[in-house]
């Protein structure tokens, strides 16, 4: 907030930015004694100390020749992230850049209206009326003099005293510069590399000076090869004997046998390495081998030379095969960029990158229309100005749409939290199911009564609906003992005047279930792969249990 905090005449705390605006001038008619520094304080950087980090973070306007307010362990900016913490420090920068008070000591006639913080312009004697000077000191008698004063030191002696420790930006820069930094890369689920470009590593870093860094990487694959496939012809001299000719003379048979032959043997697939580096592909170099079917160590190299001091990078490496496929297990890559001069790998901090890349639609048997355009030139005044081309809606119509499906896997880091019960009053949950005594429990035990009354042939009855879906599992239900009124029958109804069905009967003078039936079912013809079937509904769906079924083929 850039204020100072302080209690008021009222016991009230009060917020109080520093300001520039004056609130009285006090001339030399209206002072006992006065002295005023012949030096403005003011303010051009702060500096704060990250707990988190315990390293001293500078901030600083340019130029920075002013004093350096030294905030030293805030607790209020020791959560967060680094983004939020920079803002809040920037604000209270900007809030103290607007001091520039001469530090004075006076004894005034008086003014109960002032208070702390109250900006003042004195006039005449040896007082500068261009300056002005801010209240830190009040001090009031009553019937008496009233001191005033406004402390400060002289940004000239703060500046030859820590010059040189201004010139650097905070003590966790003057660290990374010297030391070797080292940001790491694993893979947290498996990756399958085919014919389509496939990223598997995936880096942000920092450069906090003109440097240069290395990427070392390596990456277990199991990799299976498309078979390659032979054919050849096989050739074999079969000896039939020897024969006689008609001169006598003994004639070697032979005859030539062929026959094809054909077999599968492992092949070879090649793998090509692309890097990318700040989103831009590096043409100049792409690794490559060729593998047969096994498991295989990739081992990749490239110097990152060149780097702009205060800059975030990226860089990305892809993989593609060809006849072939490689599978990457969890954890199987190991990839590292070092170099000094590189900004700390911090701690995760809230944001979440995703990749959604979408296969070439092949647009076929669609008619196609030639895009037209027309360009106008004429001459204006120079401006910011631009160029535009509009291309009326194009009708897509007579293409078949296939199903597009996006699988998108997001891996939260696991963040250990306490939640205590002194904290219930913040939260929003059920009570009714959560008990919050000593600690947060489920509650097991429940108690319900019913108050739904429904009318029976001889009584009234009470129903009660024990809701199941809340809950994972019901062990047990105990009914209580509970108090009911005298029943008195009224109304007798006999059994020979109710109206039965096919499923009672009357036997002497009660109803009674019936037990056997005997009832002709029709069936329905179907036809089914070999034959024909009956299939018959018998409404088992009515009887309770059944005890014996017998068909008779009608």
């Amino acid at each position: 907030m850039g204020c100072f905090a302080t209690i008021d005449r009222y016991g009230k705390l009060l917020l109080v930015p520093y300001g520039n605006t004056t609130s009285k001038s006090v001339d030399s008619r209206h002072r006992f004694n006065s002295s005023f520094s012949d030096f403005v304080t003011r303010y051009t950087a702060v500096s704060s100390t990250n707990k988190k980090t315990e390293t001293a973070e500078y901030y600083a306007k340019d130029p920075d020749d002013g004093l350096t307010m030294n905030l030293g362990v805030n607790p209020l900016l020791q959560f967060g992230l680094d983004e939020t913490r920079e803002r809040i420090i920037n604000t209270i920068l900007d809030s103290i850049c607007v001091v520039e008070y001469v530090p004075f000591d006076s004894d005034t006639i008086g003014d109960p209206a002032l208070d702390l913080g109250d900006v003042l312009k004195f006039t005449g004697g040896h007082a500068d009326e261009t300056k002005i000077s801010a209240i830190t000191y009040i001090n009031t008698k009553i019937n008496g003099k009233q001191s005033i004063r406004c402390v400060g030191k002289n940004p000239r002696l703060s500046e030859a005293k820590s010059k040189n420790d201004k010139n650097i930006s905070g003590l966790i820069s003057s660290i990374n510069a010297s030391r070797l930094s080292i940001y790491s890369f694993t893979n947290a689920f498996e990756l399958v590399i085919g014919s389509e470009r496939f990223p598997i590593i995936n880096m942000e870093f920092a450069s906090g000076d003109e440097t240069n860094a290395e990427f070392h990487a390596e990456a277990i694959l199991h990799v299976t090869t498309d078979p390659l496939e032979r054919n050849l012809t096989a050739e074999a001299t079969v000896d039939l004997g020897t024969t006689t000719d008609e001169d006598g003379n003994e004639v070697e048979n032979k005859k030539v046998v062929s026959f094809p032959i054909s077999w599968s043997e492992d092949g070879k697939a090649g793998i090509t390495v692309t890097y990318m580096l700040d989103g831009h592909e590096v043409e100049e170099f792409h690794p490559m081998e060729t593998w047969s079917s096994g498991d295989h160590l990739l081992n990749l190299y490239y110097p990152i030379i060149e780097l702009e001091a205060n800059q975030l990078h990226t860089f990305d490496v892809l993989l593609t095969m060809t006849n072939g496929t490689a599978v990457i297990g969890v954890q199987n890559i190991m990839a590292t960029i070092t170099g000094q001069g590189l900004g700390v790998q911090e701690r995760w901090d809230g944001r979440i990158t995703a990749d959604d890349t979408l296969p070439r639609l092949l647009l076929a048997s669609m008619e196609t229309h030639t895009l037209h355009d027309t360009l106008s030139l004429q001459f204006i005044a120079p401006g910011r100005t631009g160029l535009t081309d509009s291309i009326a809606s194009i009708a897509l119509t007579g293409m078949p749409l296939h199903t597009i499906r996006d699988d998108l896997r997001l891996f939260a880091p696991i963040v250990r939290d306490v939640v205590e019960t002194a904290d219930a009053r913040k939260m929003a949950y059920e009570k009714k199911y959560v008990l919050d005594v000593d600690v947060f429990s489920l509650r097991k035990d429940y108690e319900m009564s019913g108050t739904v009354e429904s009318r029976l042939n001889r009584g009234r009855m009470i129903r009660l609906t024990i809701p199941s879906a809340p809950f994972e599992a019901l062990t047990s239900i105990t009914v209580l003992p509970f108090d009911t009124l005298p029943f008195v029958n009224k109304y007798v109804l006999y059994a020979l005047n109710l109206v039965l069905n096919d499923f009672t009967r009357v036997e002497g003078e009660q109803v009674v279930m019936r037990r056997s039936y005997d009832e002709r079912i029709t069936g329905m013809d179907m036809e089914i792969d070999r034959g024909r079937l009956a299939a018959f509904s018998l409404g088992l769906g009515n009887m309770e249990l059944i005890e014996n079924l017998e068909v008779t083929n009608a």
